[in-house]
């Protein structure tokens, strides 16, 4: 979606011509109309202010009012120079810069994809090529930001990396998140990903056809139970959304947990511990003053299998690991234990039977948040076989 659509409900109403307008009113219309259609140059605007904010190399560490102060002022200027017969309200004015300042974060012409609806992630190589995901694959854009750019934003997100010595590092902004590759991890890259919703709920999935009501209701029945369960999906298919979905659900009636990478699940009353960077001791020192806080409810989104398969969390345990099917979650669950862990593969199937009680599988939806292709009960038989029902 161009940005010039975004701004659709500004553009300026020109009246329509009286019936005893003369020849000369109405050519003179004509040339007035040219002018002050404000659609017709909020793109241009736009552009402008882009660049403003890629001017400004601390832009990160003004407030929103403040920056919304400065566009304003800057605005206000270019419009007098530039388009002095350009008819704009202060409302206008204030609804283009409060439309501005939420999808640009001074970032230059990666603004534009960020802002983007049928962008889905952004993936920038250090000289300045840039790759576009809109749901199924990535593709690379003509345009591209120079190596000079690359190295701006880089060093500006960067800065906290640094101080932690860490090659691979994760932010949230706003609705973006942002992970930074280095040497000797990978090249330098950076990589913009769009979460779906800031506040998913179960109701909210049910109303966007993610899962049907009868889904919901037996998703509800096994969080009122304190069921544990597994979510497996590939990558990119909402295992957060409905991790932040469940959060929702039972910070409404019980003390909850969440175990991340970095902050990206928007919990309400859930208390967040991040696992990132922490060594095998003080991850298992973490999960042991976490069970020892008693939480109703504890919800593990680090794909991290040491800390999925912790024999610490019991009751009320939800994870999420990236699998394609149920027994490639399975495997690699168990495979884990075997070969991490000196199990036998007897015992890595008993664990994971009193891990957890129910696996829910989701799959690649375009039309959706999510999807759920199947919800399965996960026992033992007699021969000590895992058996998913």
């Amino acid at each position: 979606m161009a940005l010039k659509d975004r701004f659709k409900e500004l553009e300026e109403v020109v009246q329509q011509k009286s019936e005893h307008e003369t020849m000369e009113q109405i050519e003179a219309h004509e040339v007035v109309k040219d002018k002050i259609e404000f659609g017709s140059v909020c793109e241009e605007i736009s552009a402008l202010l882009s660049k403003k904010v890629a001017s400004i190399p601390i832009w990160f560490e003004y407030s929103e009012s403040e920056q919304k102060k400065l566009l304003g002022e800057y605005m206000t200027k270019k419009l007098s120079d530039d388009y002095p017969t350009l008819s704009v309200s202060e409302e206008e004015k204030e609804n283009l810069i409060s439309i501005f300042t939420s999808s640009v974060h001074g970032f230059g012409a990666l603004d534009y994809y960020i802002a983007r609806d049928d962008v889905k992630a952004i993936l920038v190589y250090a000289d300045g090529t840039v790759l576009v995901d809109g749901g199924e694959s990535f593709h690379k854009e003509k345009s591209a930001i120079s190596q000079a750019e690359f190295e701006k934003i880089y060093a500006r997100l960067s800065d906290g990396a640094n101080k932690n010595n860490l090659n691979l590092f994760r932010i949230r902004l706003n609705k973006t998140v942002i992970t930074l590759f280095a040497p000797p991890v990978s090249e330098k890259k950076i990589l913009f990903e769009k979460l779906s919703a800031e506040h998913v709920t179960l109701d909210l999935l049910v109303e966007e056809n993610s899962i049907s009501q009868e889904e919901k209701d037996f998703l509800k029945n096994i969080i009122s139970e304190r069921k544990n369960l597994l979510v497996a999906a590939p990558a990119s298919c909402g295992k957060t959304a409905l991790l932040a979905a469940i959060i929702d659900e039972v910070s409404k009636f019980s003390r909850s947990a969440v175990l991340e990478n970095s902050p990206v699940i928007n919990q309400n009353k859930a208390d967040s511990y991040l696992i990132r960077g922490l060594n095998d001791n003080e991850l298992d020192d973490l999960l042991n003053a976490v069970s020892k806080l008693k939480y109703d409810y504890t919800i593990n989104d680090t794909e991290y299998l040491p800390a999925i398969l912790s024999d610490r969390l019991k009751e009320g345990y939800i994870a999420s690991v990236e699998a394609e099917t149920m027994t490639q979650a399975v495997i690699k669950l168990a495979g884990y234990k075997i070969y991490s862990e000196k199990f036998s593969e007897k015992q890595a199937k008993a664990f994971l039977a009193s891990q957890f009680e129910y696996i829910v599988l989701l799959k690649k939806s375009d039309n959706s948040i999510l999807n759920i292709e199947k919800i399965a009960k996960l026992s033992l038989n007699k021969a000590g076989s895992l058996v998913l029902s």
